[in-house]
């Protein structure tokens, strides 16, 4: 059987945030896991080259 794991982008800026936990919350409660890539001051981005940027994500595909 396939794999039931999708990836899904979420753009938001963080005003949204609050929003963001919400929609976290309702999907949980449908059995979806949730894994935030978030980019924040405690997860910042590291993208300084262009070499990081190509590089495959911290998760698979």
């Amino acid at each position: 059987m396939a794999s039931d794991t999708r990836n899904v982008f979420i753009s938001h800026i963080h005003e949204d945030d609050s929003g963001l936990e919400k929609l976290k919350n309702l999907l949980e409660s449908h059995g979806v896991t949730i894994r935030d890539y978030s980019i924040s001051l405690d997860n910042p981005n590291n993208a300084h080259s262009e070499s990081y940027i190509k590089t495959e994500p911290p998760f698979p595909r």
